[in-house]
This record gives C-alpha cells, structure tokens and sequence, in this order.
C-alpha cells in the first residue's frame, strides 16, 4: 500500500486514518467503498469502473494490475510486464490543472445527480447557490503546475476568458488562491474567489479574461491564524512575567 511513497508518486486509494468524507463520496461515485473500514480508498475490482470519467478527472495516469487479471479497454495501453504485474496507461488521463470557462459551470444540489448528465471533463460542477441556464462543455487547457508543498502549490495558465482554473487535488476549508501576471512580484497579487468543485477539487474562479497568470494556491486556515496570534500573545505573556520577576528580585541579588 505504501510503496508508491518510495517513488515520490501518488495513489489515489489513499492509506490514512482520516480521510475526508467528500473524498470517500466522490470514490463511491466510481465504485462502492468496503475498505473504509481498514482506513483506506479500496482498489477497483470492478473492470467497469475504468469507464468512469472520475478516474480520469484524478489525473490517475496508471493502473495497476495482476497479470492473470489483464485489463482490455481501448483506452489502456499497457507499458510494464514481467510476467506477475500488469502496469497500464490510461490515455484520458486529464492533467492535474487545467481551466474551463464560466459558461461550463453546472450548479447542482447533488454531485452524485449531475455527474449522471453531465461530463465533469467538460464541465465545472459547484454544489453552492448560483445559475447558468444553459451551460455548455468545453475543452479544457492544460496548466502547468511548477511549485508543489505540502500547504502552497503554484500554477501557470492562460485566462483567455473569464473562467476557472482546477487543480486535481482535494479542496478543504482553509485553502486561498492568488493569481499575479506571469513574472510579476508578490505586490501585484490579488485574491481569487476559491471554491469545490468537481466534487473533490480546488478551483479558483476568474470574472475577466486575465492572460498569462500565476496563481498561487496555500493553505491558510483562520483556526492556523488564530492559533499563531494566541500563541504570540502567550508568549508575549511570558516574556513580561519573567521581565517582572527578574526586575523584582534583581536588587536583592547585589545586596
């Protein structure tokens, strides 16, 4: 389970203790989930679960295979086999950031009920109050993401028209987007609107055409802010208590 680590790549199962609910939600849209149990995302054991687009919306370059289960679909070609272990490429695997534009926006109460008529390759699905009546699919356009941590990732992208940039990884309160124009300082930030989409993602929303953008995406919770200002306060507290007590005791030290 945890060998992918050793390679510096990603698994979309997942092996943790906590794993966000909306994550477990968007996994049992491509097949039903029996491993939660044991704290993980289970493997597909369903060949059919390859014709969903929301393994393809993972960026789930590779499957993973035992050989005496060999996997034959189009749109998997195999590239490893040593006789035991079956690696396969998946050909419509989206990149992991990309833009949309705003008139493929589709607003939904239900992700689940959406994703039954429309193509979230091709659309950008939001859960939250809004309106556009008659969206429309859209190609996608790659973005290229150029510095990845564990709380900041940053992106390039060309913002043609007003639009959303998506970044295929999980999006979580606490998380803030700021776009700069491409090669500009960290004065010439501003903050994007940032929301869930697609079910799982993070995208950051543009209302006008921006051209050739930076975004930079951090993790940034109030609870963190607060916890650091509490945290100086306290330390503030300490430093002026010792103040006081070595100021009270230091004229006996030269008696």
């Amino acid at each position: 389970m945890n060998m992918a680590w050793v390679f510096g790549l990603r698994d979309i199962r997942g092996y943790d203790s906590i794993i966000p609910r909306q994550y477990a939600d968007y996994m049992r849209a491509i097949e039903p989930q029996g491993d939660l149990l044991y704290n993980r995302i289970g493997p597909l054991r369903d060949p059919r679960s390859l014709d969903s687009p929301l393994l393809d919306l993972l960026g789930a370059r590779y499957v993973v295979a035992e050989a005496i289960t060999p996997i034959a679909h189009p749109a998997f070609r195999l590239v490893y086999d040593d006789g035991a272990t079956h690696i396969y490429e998946n050909t419509r695997a989206m990149p992991r950031a990309f833009v949309l534009p705003l008139e493929s926006a589709v607003y939904a109460a239900s992700f689940a009920e959406a994703i039954q008529r429309y193509d979230p390759r091709r659309h950008v699905i939001l859960t939250e109050p809004g309106e556009n009546p008659n969206p429309r699919p859209a190609e996608p356009i790659p973005a290229t993401i150029t510095v990845r941590k564990n709380n900041e990732l940053w992106a390039d992208a060309d913002i043609a028209a007003p639009g959303w940039l998506i970044v295929a990884d999980s999006h979580f309160p606490g998380w803030r987007a700021f776009a700069r124009p491409r090669g500009a300082g960290d004065a010439e930030e501003r903050e994007l609107p940032i929301a869930l989409v697609n079910g799982n993602f993070r995208g950051a929303r543009f209302d006008a055409p921006a051209g050739p953008v930076t975004v930079r995406f951090r993790y940034s919770p109030d609870s963190l802010r607060f916890g650091a200002f509490a945290t100086f306060l306290a330390l503030v507290g300490v430093a002026f208590l010792g103040g006081v007590y070595v100021w009270r005791n230091l004229p006996r030290a030269e008696r």
